[in-house]
């Protein structure tokens, strides 16, 4: 509980403390190390993190959060063979998790596979109705690959679930201006500068 409040504080180093005397005294306790983990990766140890995701893995195997968290820090550390194998083994659990399939897609990305980036991304757009992150992705994809029809088709579905998503709005006026479309990205353009005035400069 004292490793949760410091964290919320932003006071990680505190975190980890009480997180490491919390696991000293109840070591068998899975959810401790994780707890651990997500802390000494906030910190930016990635390796750290790394080895207490592990404890908590090797203490319940089928912990399907540790094994989330884990390939996460594989990651991190472009580790992403050895992420893949987790975020599989991760989705056989819980395939109804949007969350992993996005992350396997960025992490398929990071391998520079784009097909099985994309692949990855629709499996969690069809997960989740209103997660944003993958569909936006997904127009970023058609956008790298030209298909601007199924750019513009990924983009509607995000304004759909976030009329003020702003990088929607300027995914969008990029394309107009590509086809050479002033008007449209003109109209797209203002509407992102309305949600991010800081922009202007």
């Amino acid at each position: 509980a004292l490793g949760y409040i410091y964290r919320s504080e932003k006071k990680l180093e505190k975190a980890v403390g009480a997180y490491e005397q919390a696991a000293e005294l109840a070591p068998g306790n899975a959810r401790l190390w994780n707890e651990l983990g997500l802390t000494q990766q906030a910190l930016g140890d990635h390796a750290a993190a790394g080895a207490s995701f592990q404890k908590s893995l090797n203490l319940n195997p089928g912990y399907r959060i540790g094994m989330v968290n884990l390939a996460n820090a594989y990651q991190q550390q472009g580790q992403h063979d050895k992420a893949e194998k987790l975020y599989a083994k991760a989705d056989k659990l819980a395939p109804h998790l949007s969350i992993i399939a996005n992350n396997r897609a960025r992490n398929a990305l990071a391998l520079k596979k784009h097909s099985l980036a994309r692949k990855y991304f629709k499996a969690a757009s069809k997960r989740d109705p209103r997660d944003n992150y993958s569909r936006f992705n997904l127009a970023l994809q058609a956008y790298d690959r030209r298909a601007f029809r199924d750019a513009r088709k990924h983009i509607k579905d995000v304004l759909r679930i976030s009329p003020r998503f702003p990088a929607a709005y300027w995914l969008r006026a990029r394309i107009a201006l590509d086809e050479k479309d002033l008007d449209a990205a003109h109209r797209d353009l203002k509407a992102f500068l309305k949600i991010e005035p800081s922009k202007i400069e």
